[in-house]
């Protein structure tokens, strides 16, 4: 389940992600679901969810690649609209840098509106979205080294690194570095600064030769795997 009042379930091989979006409620125990198909035209990696603009609607962004281009990486922005729901084709396409790894959405200024973020070898970065324009071009937000020093050319990595550790303004920013877990808190400027540095273990890599798949298409595989993070109040 996700915390949010929308519910996202993948239900096909690349191309299509089925979203159920809880109505108006009509009893206590009772929710009306409108059912959207998202459509892109690739394979899809992952996908996040925020409120990019600000109307208390979940809009989703939805990353993959073309099906005749692995090494292109796009993410699709399905903006909800209050009366007509989601389109079948994205709003907006970003098309990522290949040294993006890490992604997600989160309100990290405290102004009502989901930013989006990207995780790179060198730290985050942030796309604010501009109505009639879509997201903005990357800015970067941190600067730490991460365990991310090659290049991701498939795939992306939707794991979350926004969490609400302290009671300060804002969600903190937890990333994996070489020397473990680096956590950022917002200052007083509004500049994301060091807070803490965890010792736990990260990831291990896994590298190897893919099998050709249906089209014929033969690849280098390389995986990363994350420890889970959770965030509570004990």
């Amino acid at each position: 389940m996700f915390p949010f009042y929308k519910k996202i379930a993948r239900i096909a091989i690349g191309i299509t992600l089925l979203l159920l979006a809880t109505g108006i409620s009509q009893a206590a125990d009772q929710d009306i679901f409108l059912i959207y198909a998202l459509e892109v035209e690739g394979d899809i990696f992952g996908y996040v969810t925020g409120d990019v603009d600000g109307d208390r609607l979940t809009d989703v962004v939805i990353v993959y690649s073309p099906s005749d281009d692995r090494l292109t990486r796009y993410a699709g922005l399905f903006v909800q609209n209050v009366t007509s729901g989601f389109n079948l084709r994205p709003d907006y396409l970003i098309r990522l840098s290949q040294t993006t790894v890490q992604i997600d959405a989160g309100d990290i200024n405290d102004d009502g509106k989901a930013e989006i973020l990207l995780v790179d070898a060198d730290g985050v970065s942030v796309m604010r979205y501009n109505p009639g324009v879509g997201p903005s071009q990357p800015v970067r937000l941190i600067r730490r080294k991460t365990i991310y020093g090659l290049p991701f050319f498939h795939g992306i990595l939707d794991e979350p690194l926004l969490f609400q550790v302290n009671s300060s303004p804002g969600p903190e920013i937890i990333i994996p570095t070489p020397k473990g877990y680096a956590v950022f808190e917002k200052g007083d400027e509004g500049d994301y600064e060091i807070l803490n540095q965890l010792e736990a273990p990260i990831y291990c890599r896994n590298s190897g030769k893919g099998l050709k798949d249906f089209m014929g298409r033969t690849s280098p595989t390389f995986s990363v795997s994350l420890a889970k993070i959770h965030a509570r109040d004990c």
